[in-house]
C-alpha cells in the first residue's frame, strides 16, 4: 500500500490506481477494519484526479458503504464529500446535493471545521453559477469564515472565488471587484496559481461590465501571463 501512497504524492495517479489494485484483493481477504475503507477511497480520490468520474462515483459507493458498515462518522461525511464530487461530474445534481447536505450534517455534529468548510465548498459547486448566485453566495461566505479559521489558504481562495461569482451574476459588479482585487493578491502570495489564473478571467469580465475596457484588457494579459507559467511548470514536472 506504502507504493500506492508513494505515487500519490508524486501526483503518479495511474500508477498510484495500479499499486491500489494490486493489494486490493488481499485485503478484501483479509478486510482490516478501516484500512479497506481507506484504499477504496483512495481509488475513489484517484479516478476523480484521473477525470474517470464513473470509476470514482463506484469506488465512493464502496467507501461509503464500508464506512456506514463501521459506523465511523467522520469518515462517512469524507466519503459522502467524494461521493457528491462524482455525481457532480456525472450530473446527477439533486443526487450530489444531498450528499453534501449529509456531509455537512455531519460534520457540524462532529464540530469538525474543516469538513464543515469541505461540504460547504462543493455543495455551493452543485449550484448553476449565473442562475442561482442566491443559493450558493452564503455557502461560500459560511466556508470563507471557516477557511479563516483555519488559515486554509486553498479554502480561502476557493470561497473568494465563489463569492465575487456570485456578487458578479447578481451585478454587483462593484463589490464583485474590490474582492477580486484583495484575491486575486491573495491567492497569488499563496501559490495559488490556477485559482489566481480564474480569478483574472472573472475580473476581466467584470471590468468590462463596468466600463473599464483597458483594464479588463490589462487582466485578460495578467490571465494569459499566468496560464503560461502554469504551463511551463507543468512542462517541467513532465521530464522530472
Amino acid at each position: 500500500g506504502s507504493f500506492g501512497v508513494t505515487y500519490q504524492y508524486m501526483e503518479d495517479y495511474e500508477n498510484a490506481v495500479d499499486a491500489y489494485l494490486r493489494i486490493l484483493p488481499l485485503m478484501e481477504q483479509r478486510d482490516e477494519k478501516h484500512q479497506l475503507g481507506a484504499v477504496y477511497g483512495n481509488l475513489a480520490g484517484l479516478y476523480y484526479n484521473l477525470h474517470q468520474y464513473d470509476k470514482a462515483y463506484q469506488y465512493g459507493r464502496q467507501t461509503l458503504a464500508y464506512e456506514e458498515r463501521y459506523d465511523d462518522p467522520y469518515n462517512i461525511a469524507a466519503a459522502c464529500i467524494n461521493l457528491g464530487m462524482a455525481l457532480k461530474q456525472l450530473d446527477s445534481i439533486a443526487q450530489a446535493r444531498a450528499y453534501q447536505q449529509r456531509a455537512y450534517r455531519i460534520a457540524s455534529q462532529l464540530n469538525n471545521i474543516s469538513l464543515q468548510e469541505a461540504a460547504l465548498i462543493n455543495l455551493g459547486n452543485t449550484y448553476d453559477k449565473p442562475t442561482e448566485p442566491d443559493r450558493y453566495l452564503p455557502l461560500y461566505q459560511q466556508a470563507l469564515a471557516l477557511a479563516r479559521s483555519m488559515g486554509d489558504v486553498a479554502g480561502e481562495s476557493v470561497s473568494l472565488k465563489g463569492v465575487s461569482e456570485a456578487l458578479f451574476w447578481k451585478r454587483q459588479y462593484g463589490q464583485a471587484a474590490a474582492i477580486l482585487d484583495t484575491a486575486i493578491h491573495f491567492a497569488l502570495r499563496n501559490g495559488q496559481k490556477d485559482m489566481a489564473s480564474g480569478m483574472m478571467m472573472l475580473m476581466s469580465d467584470t471590468q468590462i461590465a463596468l466600463g473599464n475596457a483597458h483594464r479588463s484588457v490589462g487582466y485578460r494579459e495578467q490571465y494569459e501571463a499566468l496560464q503560461d507559467s502554469i504551463a511551463k511548470t507543468d512542462r517541467e514536472k513532465n521530464i522530472q
